[in-house]
């Protein structure tokens, strides 16, 4: 059982990446070819579920560091198990309209403004806040370059062999056609579509 502390959703019950690792013969066995990782970047308080980004340059310190990271990607293909890892590039955690504790998006500029989201218009959809999430403004140039510029830093430093993307209908189609066109015959791509 794990302790939910303040955390109204629920809080981190344990598992990291080295323990991950740790089970990969148990997964070989079952003949798993691929595993899907939960993102991994640095998330606000309350963001055991990886969705929440704070810090898109920081790893998220519950499951581990760089060095255990790295050493579950090797040790998986080792086994010719591809590895998976989870991005999310429509909100950050929720902060309201303080971003100055983001990284590196901590201005205004970075989102659009709060609204509700009308799932019968898909400018909406794109443009207003998932929940009480910040909504990433991907008309800016500076948000929708570095979510690509980090997409591949990510898959480059941590040897990832595949993207499972979050929110995917709540982001412009331009930025995914520039997001999908970076990464042909590279990383193996898989769009999430679920609207609520």
């Amino acid at each position: 059982v794990c302790d939910m502390g303040d955390c109204r959703y629920g809080s981190y019950c344990g598992g990291s990446w080295r323990a991950m690792a740790d089970k990969l013969d148990y997964l070989e066995g079952l003949n798993v070819n691929a595993i899907w990782i939960s993102p991994v970047t640095e998330n606000t308080e309350c963001g055991y579920h990886g969705y929440w980004t704070k810090n898109w340059s920081a790893l998220n310190g519950h499951f581990g560091g760089e060095a255990d990271l790295m050493a579950l990607t090797r040790a998986a293909h080792k086994r010719d198990i591809w590895v998976m890892v989870d991005v999310v590039t429509n909100h950050v955690g929720p902060v309201g309209t303080h971003y100055e504790g983001l990284s590196p998006f901590n201005s205004s500029s970075h989102f659009h403004p709060p609204c509700p989201i009308d799932y019968d218009e898909q400018e909406s959809i794109e443009r207003c806040w998932l929940i009480d999430l910040p909504d990433l403004n991907h008309e800016n140039p500076f948000v929708r370059e570095y979510l690509i510029d980090w997409a591949h830093r990510l898959v480059d430093k941590y040897s990832f062999d595949g993207l499972r993307i979050d929110t995917t209908p709540y982001v412009p189609k331009t930025f995914w056609v520039d997001f999908r066109q970076s990464f042909v015959n590279t990383t193996f791509t898989l769009a999430e579509v679920l609207l609520f």
